[in-house]
Formats: structure tokens, C-alpha cells, sequence
């Protein structure tokens, strides 16, 4: 069970981009890529909050296990990536640190995308659906790739056979 259920939305001032986005200032620069000197995800830069202030969360609709479905898109190309779980603390620490966070179903525990692949994803847009039970994370990938099989998706594999 998530360790945010039960708790309020944090409650702050709503991020600029209208109802349902959240923007990340500006495009990536010249300077973001990964092995250069820097913090300590990488050159500086490259991680960036999303939101300066504490965003207004109470928009998303969690669930009763207290996640809301999380998709992961390729900024640059829009390939879906991935699919995981966020509770509010999850989707917080993204926004504030312009890296991916998620809740594991499986190890009841917090992870940042590439932390022990090295694949890292640098957050550049942040949205919300027209319900507010699915948040939309724009990313640039790094590494091999989103999916823990190495695979740069995890969506390569379809029905009838072609993938």
C-alpha cells in the first residue's frame, strides 16, 4: 500500500501552462548531456525542477491504492516509453527534481528512474489528463533505454507478431 494514502494534497500555487499542464522553463540547452561536470545527475542543468513552488496536486485523482497510472513519452519524439505507478509524494520529488520517481507495486518502496540502470530520464513536461487520473511525463532518455529488459521501450512486443 502506498504510503500516501490518507495524506492531503500538498497545496501551493498552480503552475503556469492553464488546467491539466505543468512546463518545464524552457527547452533543453546545448549544454544537457549526460558525463559532464555538474551536480550530481549529471551537468548542470540537466536536472531541472518542473515547478519552482510547491504544486497544487489536488487536480490529480489518485486512486484507492493512492497511484495514479503514470505514462512516460520521448520528448523529442513522442514514443511512448514506459508505464508505471506515482502516489503524491512520487509526483512530487519529479516535479522538484526534474527526474523521474515512481512507486514500486512490487517493492513497496520509492525509485528514481536510472539510479541502478544509469538510464536516466531528465523530465521536460509534466501534464495531466481531463479527468486527472493519468499523469503524462515527457522525458529525454538516457542509456539503453526505459525498460528494465535493456529494450529502449517497454512496448516492443505486439499482437499478431510484428513488433
Amino acid at each position: 500500500m502506498s504510503p500516501a494514502i490518507g495524506r492531503p494534497a500538498r497545496s501551493g500555487v498552480p503552475a503556469a501552462g492553464g488546467p491539466g499542464r505543468i512546463v518545464l522553463g524552457g527547452p533543453p540547452r546545448a549544454d544537457d548531456r549526460a558525463g559532464g561536470p555538474g551536480d550530481a545527475d549529471g551537468p548542470v542543468g540537466r536536472a531541472r525542477p518542473v515547478v519552482d513552488e510547491a504544486a497544487d496536486l489536488s487536480d490529480i485523482a489518485f486512486g484507492p491504492d493512492g497511484l495514479v497510472v503514470t505514462v512516460v513519452q520521448e520528448f523529442a519524439t513522442r514514443e511512448v516509453l514506459m508505464v508505471a505507478h506515482m502516489d503524491a509524494e512520487a509526483l512530487r520529488r519529479t516535479l522538484e527534481s526534474g527526474r523521474t520517481w515512481f512507486w514500486s507495486r512490487s517493492r513497496q518502496e520509492y525509485w528514481c528512474k536510472g539510479e541502478t540502470s544509469g538510464d536516466r530520464q531528465w523530465v521536460r513536461k509534466v501534464s495531466y489528463d481531463c479527468d486527472g487520473d493519468a499523469v503524462l511525463v515527457e522525458v529525454e532518455q538516457d542509456g539503453r533505454g526505459a525498460c528494465h529488459t535493456g529494450a529502449r521501450t517497454c512496448f516492443y512486443r505486439a499482437f499478431g507478431g510484428e513488433g
